[in-house]
């Protein structure tokens, strides 16, 4: 029932009630927040574990669900919050990076946190660490992600959250958000990607994203590569978790990929589902492309097993409203225009293969590619399975430091073009302005390649409407 929620959200608040009251004072908290970044990342619990010790244990005042996985996790992430918040559930979502705005990334009610509350969370961690730091009770300053997951904590403690839904950051072992006693864990998927931080391997990488798991809860696994696979089930039964493979009890069935223009009836995806809990029929979500059917039935699965394990009811109404209401942004999301934009956060091989067959559906070199990476990626890989999907490349690179110079990104797509123009191009704004001359009024231009350069490219066009 959802008293259970509210009980034990009641006991965590309780435990919590010693956490620090500092009024909102510091108004240059965004340029302290971003100035963490030149820390780096420090993959470990400890650190985390102390502030949030600090903060009077903020994560233990609500249930939590982790979502990890290489490809994928925050579509189901975003999916499965929006299903609890249909079903009655007062929710938050925590998902990473942002585009656009910090806000983002902390979500309680479906709604990004507003500036206001935002600061107060910033404020309250940063005098925390002000007060403890280089004492007994906290040794290392906090990164950036752990500063910002201990702010969604915190900020999810005061808005009386009931479930809070963390995609993981990066693995999962020692990923800030598994601080959490989770009441499930869902690893989507196991592909190759940050190799340097988990394992060159898919088993070493997926040893990693089985971290989340705990015993006696349900592990969800959305894996089906032998190699992952069957490390995810090896660690789940070694942990004693109860491990459920999804794609074995749940089959979604595509009715329509939903790949076609706004104007042309496209954006939605359609699919049924049958599932050891019911059957559905013309399930809808506003995330087009083939791949979101399995991100659809993780969801969904994880919302049904959440129901039983709680003992709270989830009606079929519940799970359509949530899933036609689910708000994700940049995947496979359509902007209006002259030409039409198609913007996706493909940013390793495993998803431009799914960017890739959704643009043969749309039609073969009906686009102009804009693309961007990081230094970090495979952006060879990318290219190869890109290539003959797009009609012209524009490379360039995100205001980031992280990103590849463009000249280098262009090589691979121009070693795998069949004569079609590939350029590079110094700044966004200007690459922009390229494709979309390139694709002319009546084509579409894709922007792939990096989060970052996707957040950049809806940066400019929230500028531009705001003129």
């Amino acid at each position: 029932m959802l008293a259970l929620f509210r009980a034990e959200a009641r006991r965590g608040r309780a435990a919590g009630a010693n956490a620090l009251e500092i009024p909102l004072s510091c108004k240059e908290g965004l340029s302290w927040l971003y100035g963490l970044q030149k820390l780096g990342m420090k993959l470990g619990l400890e650190n985390s574990r102390d502030l949030c010790a600090i903060l009077g244990h903020p994560e233990r005042s609500f249930t939590s669900i982790l979502v990890a996985g290489t490809n994928g996790k925050g579509s189901v992430a975003a999916m499965l919050e929006s299903i609890l918040r249909a079903a009655g559930l007062a929710t938050g979502l925590y998902t990473s990076p942002h585009l656009v705005r910090p806000e983002e990334r902390i979500r309680i009610g479906g709604r990004d946190i507003e500036p206001g509350p935002f600061d107060e969370s910033l404020q309250r961690v940063r005098q925390a660490i002000d007060r403890s730091l280089g004492g007994p009770e906290l040794s290392r300053h906090p990164t950036f992600f752990e500063v910002l997951t201990a702010m969604a904590f915190d900020a999810f403690s005061r808005a009386r959250v009931e479930v809070g839904v963390l995609e993981v950051g990066l693995g999962g072992r020692f990923d800030a958000t598994n601080i959490v006693d989770p009441a499930l864990s869902i690893v989507c998927g196991v592909d190759l990607d940050h190799q340097e931080q988990l394992g060159s391997d898919l088993a070493s990488i997926a040893r990693e994203k089985a971290g989340v798991f705990r015993s006696g809860r349900p592990a969800l696994i959305g894996e089906e590569k032998a190699e992952a696979r069957e490390q995810l089930e090896r660690i789940a039964r070694g942990v004693g978790s109860r491990a459920l493979f999804v794609f074995q009890e749940t089959l979604p069935t595509v009715v329509d990929d939903g790949l076609r223009l706004p104007d042309e009836g496209g954006g939605w995806l359609e699919l049924d589902l049958d599932s050891p809990a019911r059957s559905y029929r013309r399930l809808r979500v506003p995330l087009p492309g083939r791949h979101q059917a399995r991100n659809v039935a993780l969801a969904v699965r994880a919302a049904e097993v959440l129901a039983e394990e709680r003992g709270f009811a989830l009606q079929e109404g519940a799970i359509r409203r949530g899933l036609e209401s689910t708000r994700w942004a940049g995947r496979l999301e359509w902007v209006a225009g002259s030409p039409a934009l198609l913007l996706d956060c493909a940013h390793n091989p495993a998803g431009a293969a799914a960017l890739a067959a959704a643009l043969r559906r749309i039609g073969p070199r009906r686009c102009v590619l804009l693309f961007g990476a990081m230094q970090d990626k495979d952006f060879a890989g990318m290219a190869r399975e890109l290539a003959g999907c797009m009609r012209a490349v524009v490379a360039t690179r995100a205001k980031i430091d992280r990103s590849a110079d463009p000249e280098e990104v262009i090589v691979p797509f121009r070693e795998a073009a069949s004569g079609e123009p590939a350029v590079a191009v110094a700044t966004v704004a200007a690459a922009l302005s390229s494709a979309r001359s390139l694709a002319g009024p009546s084509g579409i231009v894709c922007g792939a390649g990096s989060i970052y350069l996707v957040g950049e490219i809806k940066g400019l066009l929230e500028a531009g409407q705001r003129r």
